[in-house]
């Protein structure tokens, strides 16, 4: 799955593949898929919850994006609007509703370009007549060896204090819906300046998030960070500096015990069905993943503390690749993103394998049939679990 959403009770998980052609429905405590949508997608990209309950999903078109709202109990079609194109519209991984707005991200991606946009919700009734997105992509630094950075500007430890331009990566799903106002939406970013550590700027002089060059306490906002969250207000213009949170944003750090290199990030997520600010990023083998989670983040966080506080693993290594998730009161949903199917539920450090696409067999001698299994050895079949799952709908239906 490309992602998934819970619904609002966690009595169903509802997902979508990457360029896929349908929304898959769950149910959590039978731990089967019991309906596929009806509606053919041509390219499924995002989804998430909308505040009415309903699913908010972007499909791909001919190139051109157009916004559907799909209900939860027979996964029809509510609303459906065509967006006018915009730069980097195809490369859109991600979306959520956070007060009066839908937000787009385009992650997945280390790019010097737009990868933030929204758009009203009011606009996004049915109708043949496109809409407009605008982006809010903020200020993303300069190149400037000779200027002193100031609040709201990037530097880097290796040029010292002066401002610079990084490049900036994105997790495949970078969106963060942060607590106290609707207003704001966070998104996860890892600046890149060409190997060094980046500084954000909160003020002039010493005053900045980032790597001092001599730190290495992973709760000090002044330690090797990789990562940050900009937390971005619904109307700020294009390239606004984050330089006052009252009307444009700001910038808060994360643990610089999240390291990882940004291909290796699947999901930042918090949203308000989540009691928590969950990571998933690739664990020791590529096969795995490792899942964390933190204290949730407001919009308002102090910018002298790290995000989330200490991070607390979820599950390490876990046997799912690529793997994505929702959670709900600490109960978790993990499916696989690539590789082989597979779905795990339940609390943090407890996680079990709901449903998989590749089971063991046991084999056992008959000796009246003639063979060459070896019973001492153990043998493997793999499977769908959407497959499987829709031919039991066929048999419920009387199809097959």
């Amino acid at each position: 799955m490309h992602t998934v959403v819970n619904d609002s009770n966690n009595t169903h998980v509802y997902g979508i593949q990457q360029s896929g052609n349908y929304i898959y429905k769950f149910d959590v405590s039978k731990g089967v898929l019991i309906r596929r949508s009806e509606y053919f997608f041509t390219k499924t990209l995002a989804m998430c919850l909308a505040s009415d309950n309903n699913l908010w999903v972007i499909d791909e078109v001919s190139t051109n994006l157009i916004v559907l709202k799909i209900d939860l109990d027979n996964m029809d079609v509510v609303t459906s609007r065509p967006l006018n194109d915009f730069s980097g519209d195809i490369y859109v991984t991600d979306i959520m509703e956070c007060g009066s707005v839908l937000w787009l991200a385009s992650g997945n991606r280390s790019i010097s370009s737009d990868y933030l946009w929204n758009i009203s919700v009011s606009s996004l009734t049915t109708s043949s007549s496109a809409s407009t997105v605008t982006s809010r992509t903020p200020y993303k630094g300069a190149d400037a060896t000779s200027v002193s950075p100031n609040i709201g500007d990037w530097g880097s430890s290796l040029t010292g204090d002066t401002t610079i331009a990084p490049d900036f990566s994105l997790p495949k799903l970078p969106l963060v819906r942060v607590t106290g106002s609707n207003d704001y939406i966070g998104i996860v970013v890892k600046p890149v300046p060409d190997g060094a550590y980046v500084k954000w700027y909160y003020g002039s002089g010493t005053s900045f998030i980032g790597h001092d060059d001599s730190t290495t306490n992973a709760s000090s906002v002044k330690g090797q960070i990789r990562y940050f969250l900009q937390v971005v207000k619904n109307d700020i213009t294009a390239n606004d500096k984050l330089n006052h949170l009252g009307n444009k944003g700001l910038v808060y750090a994360f643990s610089s015990d999240f390291n990882a290199a940004f291909g290796s990030v699947y999901l930042t997520k918090q949203d308000t069905n989540s009691t928590y600010l969950n990571w998933i990023e690739r664990g020791t083998s590529g096969s795995q993943s490792t899942l964390y989670r933190l204290t949730k983040v407001a919009y308002n966080h102090s910018q002298t503390s790290i995000v989330g506080g200490t991070r607390n693993t979820i599950g390490a290594n876990i046997d799912i690749d690529d793997a994505v998730l929702d959670e709900k009161s600490n109960s978790y949903n993990v499916f696989a993103g690539t590789s082989q199917a597979r779905w795990a539920a339940g609390a943090s450090g407890a996680l079990a394998i709901k449903a998989e696409g590749e089971v063991v067999l046991t084999i056992s001698n008959n000796a009246a049939v003639d063979g060459s299994i070896n019973i001492g050895h153990d043998h493997f079949y793999a499977t769908s679990l959407l497959m499987m799952g829709i031919k039991n709908l066929l048999y419920l239906r009387g199809l097959i």
